[in-house]
């Protein structure tokens, strides 16, 4: 991200691939990248990113115009750089190299210096999914299915449906549709256009409040931002490992197998390398450690007290976990 200008490319920094198919004006006609909580390639394929480039292609040739227009227009460019927040973290680093996460990363510390972070700010670039929807990652307007309850299955979607419209905008992927998606308020409504069965179909979904909030944000770099974490790794054991220390196949079991040097967290516990975590807060779980790290994140605050349930040698030990503030330095 290294000089790249943040008012042009906007995206969910917390991403590992997005694409900009644009034209020689900065023109936008569509994003290609996005992902839902379990798969980091849920939505990148070979097939969707070879019709989409056709699909540019033809738009491009045929005159159409670009969905988004620059903004930046007569403006120097707002990089990375110059967000002061960025600066100390780069500072501690051998190579100056900026990801794309360190962008989000250094903005949010902006907004907890002013006192105005919040928790939600962490799920940015809502996908489909949230709504309910199942897009198809191949066809990414293609509706596979939709889950039952949701404000997509409440405004009549249907599955085999073709998604043409999301609010005002015209969209070709699923990437467009978290652009639209990110600009919404929380509570809100959402127009859609759909092709069903060759005809055009109006529906407007009803968004709750808390909408844009997953199930499984750990895999986004930016929840370290949100709280405490325990202070330190595990590797969950593997099935036969489980039966051979007697705990049940769906069970939380974390194998301790680094302890953050330093961190008053994990010390104060006393806890050990091989230790086996397997309950925390009252919860068995069978997270990964990521996962076990943003429910600390998401759900406490520094200082707090939470009790959890180690095995140490084919034995069960009750500890207390006193969250303390402990930063890391992102590599």
């Amino acid at each position: 991200m290294n000089g790249v200008d943040l008012n042009l490319f906007q995206f969910e920094r917390d991403l590992t691939f997005m694409a900009f198919f644009m034209n020689n004006r900065d023109g936008v006609y569509t994003r290609y990248g996005g992902r839902e909580d379990g798969d980091a390639e849920s939505h990148l394929t070979k097939t969707s990113l070879l019709r989409i480039m056709d699909e540019v292609l033809r738009r491009h040739e045929a005159g159409e115009a670009p969905v988004e227009q620059p903004i930046t227009s007569g403006q120097p460019p707002r990089t990375p750089e110059s967000i002061p927040q960025l600066k100390p973290m780069l500072a501690r680093r051998r190579e100056q190299c900026i990801h794309c996460h360190d962008v989000k990363a250094a903005e949010l510390r902006g907004l907890q210096e002013l006192g105005t972070f919040r928790r939600e700010l962490i799920f940015t670039y809502p996908m489909p999914f949230t709504l309910g929807l199942d897009i198809d990652p191949d066809h990414q307007q293609g509706v596979r299915s939709v889950q039952a309850g949701s404000p997509a299955a409440n405004a009549g979607v249907m599955a085999g449906d073709t998604i043409t419209r999301v609010g005002d905008r015209r969209v070709l992927t699923v990437g467009d549709m978290a652009r639209v998606l990110e600009q919404l308020q929380a509570e809100t409504k959402l127009p859609l256009e759909l092709s069903r069965n060759g005809e055009f179909v109006k529906t407007t979904l009803t968004l709750s409040p808390s909408w844009k909030q997953t199930a499984d944000p750990s895999w986004r770099p930016s929840i370290e931002l949100a709280g405490p974490n325990l202070g330190f790794w595990a590797k969950q054991l593997s099935e036969p490992e489980k039966q051979a220390a007697n705990l049940p196949a769906d069970a939380l079991a974390l194998k301790v197998t680094f302890l953050f040097p330093n961190h008053p967290t994990p010390q104060e516990a006393g806890l050990r390398l091989g230790d086996v975590l397997i309950e925390l807060d009252g919860r068995r779980n069978a997270w990964t450690t990521r996962q076990m790290h943003a429910y600390a994140q998401m759900n406490h605050e520094f200082g707090d007290k939470v009790p959890a349930v180690i095995q140490r040698n084919g034995k069960k030990h009750n500890i207390i976990f006193t969250f303390y503030k402990f930063n890391l330095d992102p590599k």
